[in-house]
C-alpha cells in the first residue's frame, strides 16, 4: 500500500507542483475497454487515491460495488461480457497472435460505439465535469481519446502490460529492436542477427497496422459523436506521463525516460494468513 500512496502523490504532482489543496481532488480513471486482469492492475491505485480522500470516477466493464465504495463514482458502459463477447481465449490461441491480432479491431470498434452510445457518456459529453487529473488505459484506448477531450485536464497512460514502442515513443521513448523482443515472436533479449532482423520487421509491422490501420478508423469513430475533436495524435501528444506496469526484475532491461515509470506489483497484496486446518499445521 506504501507503493500505491507514493504513486497517487506522483500522479497528483504530475499535473500540478503548485497544488495548493493536498486532498480532494477529481480525478477520472478511464478504461472502458479492457479485461479482468486490466481492471485488477487499476484497482489498487484507484483504492490508493479514494483512501487518501480525493474523488475518484471509475469508468469501466465491472459490476458495481454493492454497498458503494466512499468517495467513488462506478459507471459501466460496456460490460465485461460485452467487451470479450462469447470469445474462448483456448481457440484464440490456436488461432496464433497474429490473428488474434486481427480480430481486435471490430471488436474494439463495436464496443467503442456501445460506450459513446451510453446514456452516463452522453450526460458527461453535453455537460462536461471538471476533472483535475485524468488516468487511461494505454493498451488501445485510443477510441475514448475523443471522449478526454470535452474534460481539457492532464492525463497518464497506465499500461497494464510492457509499454509497446507504438505507446512510449509518444514521450520519446523509443525501445531499440536490437535487445528488447516483441512479444509476438517469443525471443530473448540475446537474439542472433536473423532473430533481431525478424524482431525489427515484426515491431514494424505492428507499429503500421496500429498507426495506419487502427488509429484512423478509432479517431473517425470518435469525431462521428463528438466533431470538434482534435485529431488523435494531437490529443495522445499531450500525455504527462506513462505509468508501465512491468519491474526491472521480471523483464528484459529497457531504457526508460524520466517520465516512463515502471509500476510493476503495484496489484500485489500481503497475504492472508493460512487457515489452522492447512499446511501450516502438519509443518
Amino acid at each position: 500500500m506504501r507503493l500505491v500512496l507514493q504513486i497517487s502523490v506522483l500522479a497528483i504532482l504530475a499535473w500540478n507542483s503548485n497544488c495548493e489543496e493536498p486532498h480532494g481532488k477529481k480525478i477520472l480513471f478511464l478504461l472502458p475497454l479492457a479485461t479482468k486482469s486490466h481492471c485488477n492492475v487499476f484497482e489498487p491505485l484507484i483504492d490508493g487515491m479514494r483512501t487518501k480522500g480525493h474523488h475518484v470516477t471509475v469508468i469501466w466493464p465491472l459490476n458495481k460495488k454493492i454497498p458503494s465504495p466512499p468517495n467513488m463514482i462506478e459507471i459501466s458502459p460496456v460490460s465485461l461480457d460485452e467487451f470479450v463477447g462469447q470469445a474462448n481465449p483456448f481457440q484464440a490461441r490456436t488461432m496464433g497472435k497474429w490473428a488474434a491480432m486481427a480480430s481486435w479491431e471490430s471488436m474494439f470498434l463495436r464496443t467503442c460505439k456501445q460506450f459513446y452510445e451510453h446514456e452516463e457518456i452522453e450526460k458527461m459529453i453535453q455537460t462536461p465535469q471538471k476533472f483535475d487529473l485524468i488516468i487511461i488505459n494505454g493498451m488501445l484506448n485510443h477510441c475514448v481519446l475523443g471522449f478526454l477531450h470535452k474534460f481539457n485536464a492532464p492525463f497518464i497512460y497506465l499500461t497494464t502490460l510492457p509499454s509497446p514502442n507504438f505507446v512510449s515513443e509518444i514521450v520519446g521513448n523509443h525501445f531499440p529492436h536490437s535487445f528488447i523482443p516483441s512479444p509476438f515472436n517469443g525471443f530473448s533479449d540475446e537474439m542472433t542477427f536473423l532473430q533481431r532482423v525478424i524482431n525489427s520487421v515484426t515491431q514494424t509491422i505492428v507499429k503500421v497496422i496500429v498507426n495506419f490501420m487502427y488509429v484512423p478508423k478509432m479517431e473517425a469513430l470518435y469525431k462521428t459523436y463528438i466533431p470538434d475533436a482534435p485529431d488523435l495524435t494531437d490529443i495522445e501528444k499531450n500525455v504527462s506521463m506513462i505509468f508501465m506496469n512491468t519491474h526491472f526484475s521480471m523483464t528484459y532491461p529497457r531504457p526508460l525516460l524520466p517520465d516512463v515509470i515502471e509500476v510493476g506489483g503495484m496489484h500485489c497484496k500481503p497475504p492472508n494468513p493460512l487457515p489452522q486446518v492447512s499446511l501450516k499445521t502438519f509443518y
